[in-house]
């Protein structure tokens, strides 16, 4: 992993959890943000097995350090029963910050439902966004092969991808006995590729496994929670009209929809790569949203004809509607969703992403190249000022 990546992402708190998955620069970031801090690091086997023992001896450990202002603990849900006593240091205002990694939350709720409570922000870490890495892009081999830190760099990035994908799972999800029986969560990583962008549809799910409905949600569920996916809802704001109300589903990481479509056993169409770059831009304003530290959502729209548009951004300073399209040509009918999220909304103001080069306006709609959206996409800049700065 390069070094000399600076993320966007700011702690914004006096006591700070980033959440996220291996791989992702927790670690490497906490260490280059706070070189000086008295650093634990439990995915170190002896420290865990230290701490296990005897968690009282980290309590004792901070507070013999009253010199170390930066208190780091890395991978903390790999030990829950550490978080009464910090919460007890918190509360002792030592005048020590806390600075937490996680890289899944579930063994962290069952021991404080509220992961620490408002003492301590939560913020997640995303996948590089294109802006961050500042560099030439080709939307083509970053879509293949993602944005994962953990492999940016690597020369094969499909095969280290692959093993890494692997590895987690068996970590974190057979390993850490987050499932009960191993044969059908497999089954279901067979099929899981299928619905990356797509509306969940829960029963075409667990028929294809050959499990019941609720445990392709608790898998779809345990997914979040290690970090690997994410759901977005219908936009709805008092809609006129009746919408489509299912969630959609996508991975954090368009490389790691590549993992796990190899691992499917369905045949792939012409037109599996449209949710791979669909995805790709969802990943980058998952991202925005998270560094922008804003009341901004994200959501996607359907209207019950099937009109759609990918992704709406609501918030009390934003409001944007975003359509992708995996041509390098605008047909009229791509703008269809486009124009009828209009006659509800006229306020929204409307993009639509391509890979061609050319960079216009049709009816309102700025028809915009996939990578010079992405290369200006910046937590310091809305959306919406973005309509007027790529404007022509």
């Amino acid at each position: 992993m390069d070094l000399f990546i600076n993320r966007f992402l700011e702690l914004k708190g006096q006591h700070c959890m980033i959440i996220g998955p291996h791989g992702i620069g927790k670690s490497n970031y906490l260490k280059i943000k706070f070189p000086n801090s008295l650093s634990i690091d439990l995915s170190n086997e002896d420290n865990l097995i230290k701490f296990k023992r005897n968690v009282l001896s980290f309590e004792k450990l901070v507070l013999s350090n009253p010199d170390r202002k930066h208190i780091v603990i890395d991978e903390l849900q790999k030990l829950p029963a550490l978080v009464p006593v910090i919460h007890k240091l918190i509360a002792l205002r030592t005048g020590q910050r806390f600075l937490f990694s996680a890289s899944s939350i579930r063994n962290l709720k069952r021991e404080d439902d509220s992961l620490l409570g408002e003492s301590v922000i939560k913020q997640s870490m995303h996948p590089f966004m294109v802006s961050e890495i500042n560099a030439e892009i080709e939307i083509e081999e970053l879509v293949k092969s993602g944005m994962m830190p953990v492999c940016f760099y690597k020369e094969e990035k499909e095969i280290f991808l692959d093993a890494y994908i692997n590895q987690y799972l068996e970590a974190e999800v057979i390993g850490g006995s987050l499932i009960r029986k191993v044969e059908p969560f497999k089954r279901f990583v067979q099929h899981v590729s299928l619905i990356h962008g797509s509306v969940l549809n829960i029963s075409k799910i667990a028929k294809a496994c050959n499990v019941e409905r609720k445990t392709v949600e608790s898998y779809i569920d345990l997914i979040q929670e290690i970090n690997l996916g994410y759901v977005i809802n219908v936009f709805d704001n008092n809609a006129k009209r009746r919408l489509s109300g299912h969630p959609k589903f996508y991975f954090i990481d368009s490389g790691i929809y590549q993992v796990f479509k190899r691992k499917s056993k369905e045949a792939q169409s012409e037109t599996e790569k449209d949710p791979a770059i669909e995805g790709f831009i969802s990943q980058h304003l998952s991202a925005w949203i998270a560094y922008s530290f804003t009341d901004t959502k994200l959501f996607f729209w359907r209207s019950q004809r099937g009109l759609e548009v990918h992704f709406i951004l609501h918030g009390q300073s934003e409001f944007s509607a975003i359509h992708v399209i995996n041509s390098i040509e605008v047909k009229a009918g791509d703008l269809r969703g486009l124009k009828e999220f209009r006659k509800e909304h006229p306020e929204a103001y409307r993009f639509l992403l391509y890979r061609g080069s050319k960079k216009y306006i049709d009816s309102g709609i700025l028809i915009v190249p996939i990578d010079e959206f992405l290369q200006k996409l910046h937590p310091e800049c809305s959306v919406t000022q973005m309509y007027d700065r790529l404007s022509p």
